[in-house]
């Protein structure tokens, strides 16, 4: 089944879940398919944050504990930029700069408005009763869209200023992956086995691109 956060689940597949937002995306589509219009609000919230949150410690870019959800998406996208390249004059400069600050402040203004409508319908929010009245589904919707579309934008701005790498598939490469697993021995914890390829590609997944390139010559190393 299609998810309903269609351009934040192609991030999760392209990226290889980069961003470790696969169970929040899940999260919402459960409550969108069983119709609990605040759950659907409070994940969202928590997608947002933790997107936010992973792109602002990636670039070294300090935060409070305690900010709140607007300020982390105003932090990203001032310090992402916008239409990062373009002729550098006062004039295209003063442009952007505005363009950038009315950005911010459309991400702000939602993400604060999805926060206020979480303390008000999401029932696990300040430990809401359970025969409170729900938001009807026609919001959640809206706001998931929402949602959908300002992570889809955020990522947009951090791949223009990353040096993206493709991500591996494991299953793709089974041939060197009957290699690896020629060289050791499988690994056995408690009723479950694990391949000494499944254990590099997981544990070591830098290693096990530059492997994979270079080729198994030489071996890996024992640690």
């Amino acid at each position: 089944m299609a998810s309903h956060l269609p351009q934040t689940w192609e991030i999760i597949e392209t990226t290889a879940d980069h961003f470790k937002i696969r169970a929040f995306v899940k999260a919402i589509d459960a409550a969108m398919d069983e119709g609990e219009s605040g759950l659907v609000i409070g994940q969202c919230k928590g997608l947002l944050d933790s997107v936010c949150k992973s792109i602002l410690v990636q670039k070294n870019i300090g935060f409070q504990e305690n900010a709140n959800s607007n300020e982390l998406a105003k932090l990203v996208v001032n310090a992402l930029g916008v239409a990062k390249g373009v002729e550098n004059n006062r004039k295209a400069k003063e442009a952007f700069k505005r363009m950038v600050s009315s950005v911010a402040n459309t991400v702000t203004n939602a993400v604060k408005s999805i926060n206020e409508l979480r303390n008000d319908f999401c029932p696990v929010a300040h430990g809401r009763a359970n025969n409170h009245t729900p938001l009807d589904m026609h919001y959640a919707k809206y706001i998931a869209g929402y949602v959908d579309g300002t992570i889809a934008f955020i990522y947009q701005l951090w791949s223009n200023t990353e040096e993206y790498i493709e991500p591996i598939n494991y299953e793709l490469n089974k041939e060197f992956n009957d290699e690896l697993d020629d060289l050791y021995e499988p690994y056995q914890l408690l009723s479950d086995t694990y391949l000494p390829s499944e254990i590099i590609f997981n544990l070591k997944p830098d290693q096990y691109r530059d492997l994979l390139a270079e080729g198994l010559d030489g071996g890996l190393d024992d640690e």
